[in-house]
């Protein structure tokens, strides 16, 4: 019969004495109380509270001496994850072994309290999470040393030695292994594990599944990311936590910058100006392309073409809720009663290009498209059933995405285009931008403007110019990158594969939902972005909440009229339900390369909790060590008064394994030695 039932939230306060190491001893009077206590129990056995172990394995065997050093009496007994051979069972743990926990039934269950004794802390996350319902205790060993105020969660192993300072919070189902100290007000979340020697300093956090490997310290004041590793003996002194939305690839790409460096050539000259602009041509299909400082001046240069090679335009349609330069760009060149905002599509989110919506276009407008957050607009398909508009691309977010089997902005269709290689982008220059076109004429008008309006006799210009240059310096950086861009593409689509993968049950459920795709367009994996339906709080409360749980969100870009220089920009359409919605409801995920997929994982598994109300497992005994108030008396006595099931778990045991002949006499709680700190569990 399967285990079935709701799980209760627990929480334990240890209260062992702090400056002593040794086993505490009862009073006389105490030895009568809980004399009397374990009679009773012994004579009701259906009451009685039986510490069982899930796992087999080595660490079983030490949570095993564990519980027997809080009491060799103790009626301990050991369950397998799966079903196993009794022969295949450790010798060590066979006399105590009595099955697979999917076997036991739901009476067997209740009788029983639970310590996962497996030490990977995925599988400990795994198991716990598919036997919420259980019972669970912490095993503390006695000559482990625990401040009276420290906290300790449910299913959490202190093993002999272990140090646990004043103020700290430990949650559950965590690891602190032999002689591990943890210093004052550390915040240590769930299946984390803090391995044999290990010294987290003072007001560290450990987010969830951090492995801190023996002998590794850990400095004052450092947050640790979710699932992050710190391999044996090494020294954490730098904060990992929040999980960062971008870490740029940089480690393979400083052969040709250390060659730049070393010709002399860093500024806006070299050989890799000219090497990175012939890559570009080659990976994307283009005629020309320019490198520039930014993506921001590139963008600029949109208008600057259109301007030159259109001087009759007058309206500039542009799409909402897209980052700011694409608007401000066209400011630098166009007053803002020239541009008006376009229908923006739900789906999609980028503009609408539904045939309705862009037949209400003025004619021989121009049209800005941004391929936002990577997502391509069809442009060969906008411009068939609209030939009369100037299509320019802002493909910031958009490179190495295609339309009709072409890279984004290198389209005949379109006018220009431009590149960014920030730091967030797919390959990057630290800044670093691109124009791109095919038309010759143009890309010499550009050049010209973007090189101070130069002319062939040095220092003397013809036009009005701008310094939007790209020295040789970032040119080497970008140019190792685009050798190496296969590799980096397929890292990209495996995060947004995984990120599609881990939050199936959402998308499933509906309860989230994916940016849209137009026919015949391949988005760029740029930055993984996904729709929370029907979010109705701004998103300040999504981003505390994930942050809180040390993974960094970015939010949608917001709707014009957010910005207080573009509020005077008309509207086509009033779609503000739509515009406003999504800056509610998209959230951007952290979307680095090379991202663990763990790290994804728990990022994917954080959202759904968010999105599913499934927060704050920890929040009753966080809000008490956290928010200060751990120091209010009358606060930690109603907690420590909230339920005794662990210490009578322990207790009920002795009476259970002198019942079966396991061991003891009649005269032996004459004897008895309380070796466990005395903890209490808070039932929400």
């Amino acid at each position: 019969m399967g285990l079935i039932g709701r799980k209760t939230l627990q929480s334990v306060v240890c209260q062992q004495e702090f400056a002593s190491l040794a086993p505490l001893h009862e009073s006389g009077e105490d030895k009568g109380r809980l004399d009397n206590d374990e009679v009773e129990m012994k004579n009701d056995a259906s009451l009685a509270k039986v510490p069982t172990i899930i796992g087999v394995g080595m660490h079983a065997e030490v949570v095993l001496s564990i519980l027997q050093a809080q009491d060799p009496r103790a009626a301990v007994e050991v369950v397998s994850h799966g079903t196993m051979d009794e022969n295949a069972v450790p010798a060590a743990l066979r006399p105590f072994f009595v099955g697979a926990l999917h076997e036991l039934d739901n009476a067997s269950a209740e009788r029983r309290c639970f310590v996962i004794g497996v030490g990977d802390n995925a599988k400990r996350k795994a198991i716990s999470a598919e036997f919420p319902h259980l019972r669970y205790i912490a095993a503390v060993h006695p000559a482990a040393r625990i401040s009276p105020d420290a906290v300790i969660g449910p299913g959490t192993v202190i093993c002999a030695g272990a140090v646990i300072e004043t103020k700290s919070v430990i949650g559950e189902h965590i690891i602190v292994n032999t002689g591990a100290t943890v210093n004052h007000h550390a915040d240590v979340r769930d299946f984390c594990h803090v391995a044999p020697g290990a010294t987290l300093c003072g007001k560290v956090s450990l987010f969830e599944g951090t492995f801190i490997g023996a002998g590794t310290t850990v400095v004052p004041n450092v947050s640790v990311a979710p699932w992050h590793f710190a391999k044996a003996g090494s020294l954490v002194k730098a904060s990992t936590a929040p999980i960062p939305m971008y870490e740029p690839l940089l480690d393979n790409y400083s052969t040709s910058i250390n060659d730049a460096i070393s010709s002399g050539w860093i500024s806006s000259h070299g050989k890799y100006i000219d090497a990175s602009e012939a890559a570009l041509r080659e990976k994307l299909g283009v005629r020309h392309a320019i490198v520039l400082s930014n993506g921001t001046v590139a963008t600029h240069c949109l208008f600057l073409a259109l301007r030159h090679r259109h001087p009759e335009v007058t309206k500039i349609y542009v799409p909402n809720n897209v980052y700011v330069a694409a608007w401000n760009c066209a400011l630098m060149e166009y007053d803002q009663e020239c541009l008006e905002v376009v229908k923006t599509d739900e789906d999609t989110w980028n503009m609408s290009t539904k045939e309705e919506d862009l037949r209400a276009l003025e004619r021989g407008a121009a049209v800005l498209v941004v391929h936002n957050v990577g997502n391509v607009v069809n442009v060969p398909r906008l411009k068939r059933l609209r030939p009369d508009l100037v299509i320019v691309e802002d493909n910031c977010e958009g490179i190495f995405g295609k339309y009709e089997g072409v890279s984004s902005g290198c389209s005949e269709a379109t006018l220009c285009a431009s590149l960014s290689f920030f730091a967030n982008k797919s390959i990057t220059a630290g800044e670093g931008g691109a124009f791109l076109t095919n038309d010759t004429a143009l890309y010499r008008f550009i050049y010209k403007k973007t090189h101070q309006g130069l002319t062939s006799r040095r220092y003397i210009h013809d036009v009005l110019g701008y310094n939007y240059r790209m020295t040789n310096l970032q040119a080497a950086l970008l140019y190792d990158q685009l050798q190496d861009l296969d590799r980096i593409l397929g890292l990209k689509r495996r995060i947004f594969a995984n990120y599609c993968r881990f939050l199936a049950p959402a998308l499933e459920a509906g309860t989230l939902k994916l940016q849209a795709s137009e026919p015949e367009t391949l988005k760029a994996d740029w930055m993984f972005a996904i729709r929370v339906v029907g979010h109705a709080r701004d998103f300040d409360h999504l981003f505390a909440y994930m942050r809180d749980r040390g993974v960094d969100v970015r939010p949608m870009f917001y709707p014009i009229e957010e910005h207080e220089h573009l509020k005077g920009v008309r509207r086509l359409f009033d779609d503000r339900g739509v515009t406003e919605g999504l800056s509610r409801e998209v959230v951007m995920l952290p979307s680095t390369p090379t991202l663990p997929e763990r790290q994804q994982q728990y990022i994917a598994q954080t959202l759904m909790g968010y999105v599913g109300d499934a927060s704050g497992r920890r929040s009753a005994v966080a809000a008490i060590a956290l928010n200060g108030t751990a120091q209010d008396t009358a606060m930690l006595s109603s907690v420590r008064a909230a339920g005794q099931e662990a210490d009578a778990c322990l207790a009920t045991a002795v009476a259970v394994k002198k019942d079966k002949g396991q061991g003891g006499d009649n005269g032996g709680r004459n004897e008895k030695k309380v070796s466990s700190p005395r903890i209490s569990a808070i039932a929400a």
